[in-house]
C-alpha cells in the first residue's frame, strides 16, 4: 500500500467517523419511529445498541489507524519518542 494511499485512508477514516454523531443517530430513530410501528423506548434501545456497536467498531477502527501510524513512521524512516529518549540518554551518558 502506497504512503499516498494510507494519508488517504486516514482522512477519510476521519471524515467518517466526524459524520456519525449521536445526535444524527437520534435524528434517524425519530424518523424511523414515526413510519414504523417502534416505540419510544424501542427506539432509544435500538439507539442505544447502535451507538455502542458504532463505539466498537470505531475502537477498531482507531486500532488500526495506530498500526498504520506506526507502519508510516517506519516507512519514513521518523524517529519514536523511544528513539529520542534513547539518544537523549546516550548523550547524557558522555558528558
Amino acid at each position: 500500500m502506497s504512503m499516498e494511499s494510507r494519508i488517504k485512508d486516514l482522512f477519510m477514516f476521519g471524515l467518517g467517523s466526524a459524520l456519525m454523531t449521536r445526535e444524527k443517530v437520534e435524528s434517524i430513530v425519530d424518523e424511523f419511529s414515526k413510519h414504523s410501528e417502534m416505540t419510544r423506548e424501542e427506539a432509544r434501545s435500538f439507539v442505544e445498541n447502535t451507538i455502542a456497536k458504532g463505539k466498537e467498531e470505531r475502537d477498531q477502527a482507531e486500532s488500526k489507524v495506530r498500526e498504520l501510524i506506526r507502519e508510516i513512521i517506519e516507512e519514513l524512516n521518523l524517529a519514536t519518542k523511544e528513539d529520542l529518549e534513547k539518544l537523549r540518554q546516550e548523550m547524557q551518558g558522555k558528558q
